[in-house]
């Protein structure tokens, strides 16, 4: 009898014992499955993580945001567009210098103003990650009085151009004085002719003929900035020493609120346009 009940006792240790074994490697293994699951799901957000860091140091858009700003779906984003019209000039490369202290990439509308200097300043503005736009090459509004004139001044510009950076640059275009200045059909030729034009939602001022301070230049811009998800700045800060003062101010400010800066790029399809 006492043989039966260790034998039955041991037979019930075992199984026991075994079922355990078999519980502990199946929580084992679950628990390796699930520490590689969130392994690679922070591997993954890392990534993302990444990713974005390195679209917002390249001023390149993200894909999730340009959608969401082609479809108009602008909620809850806090995003600057920089842009730089009536260069280049001396100041160019202060510009440029500024920009990289601050990882911003902008978008530069420049005229023609001297053959023999302007190259090298456009492929510099290139080589160093910004958007090349055109601007037209005399900056004439009489060209609105002749659509067909208005489009081999840009296409002058734009082969001008290629021919100095060594690639065809963006066919984004902006308007002298922006596309309410002009008209329907000039409007209606430069998109015909494969260009996409940039209007602007936020203006520094600095175009004003009895010029203003840097702080206003500066206030201007952010107090403008906060009342849009998505804006566009008209600036010359090539061409004004004020603007060039302001900027630090607008880029520390706006970046310590959460705003981030792109360069606008031909993956944008019809926008902005008349933002």
């Amino acid at each position: 009898m006492t043989a039966v009940l260790v034998l039955v006792l041991g037979v019930f240790v075992f199984t026991n014992f075994s079922r355990y074994r078999q519980i502990v490697a199946a929580e084992a293994e679950q628990s390796d499955s699930s520490e590689q699951s969130e392994q690679s799901s922070q591997s993954d957000r890392t990534d993302t993580e990444a990713d974005t860091q390195k679209d917002a140091n390249s001023g390149a858009i993200p894909e999730d945001v340009r959608q969401k700003l082609i479809s108009g779906d602008t909620d809850g984003l806090k995003i600057v567009f920089m842009t730089f019209d009536d260069g280049p000039t001396d100041q160019t490369t202060t510009l440029l210098d500024l920009l990289d202290q601050y990882d911003i990439k902008g978008t530069f509308f420049p005229n023609l103003h001297d053959e023999e200097t302007d190259g090298a300043q456009f492929k510099e503005i290139v080589d160093r990650g910004h958007t090349l736009g055109n601007h037209t090459v005399s900056h004439n509004y009489d060209l609105y009085n002749n659509p067909t004139s208005l489009v081999a001044e840009i296409n002058q510009l734009h082969d001008y151009q290629t021919q100095a950076i060594g690639q065809e640059p963006s066919r984004m275009f902006r308007f002298p004085g922006g596309s309410l200045t002009a008209n329907q059909a000039c409007v209606d030729a430069v998109t015909a002719a494969g260009y996409n034009y940039v209007d602007w939602n936020v203006s520094s001022g600095d175009a004003s003929a009895n010029g203003i301070t840097a702080e206003q230049t500066a206030a201007n811009i952010i107090d403008q900035v906060h009342q849009h998800n998505v804006s566009v700045v008209l600036c010359h800060a090539e061409k004004k020493a004020s603007t060039m003062e302001a900027l630090p101010t607008v880029f520390e400010q706006l970046k310590s609120e959460g705003y981030t800066f792109y360069k606008i790029d031909d993956s944008l399809q019809v926008y902005p346009q008349q933002i």
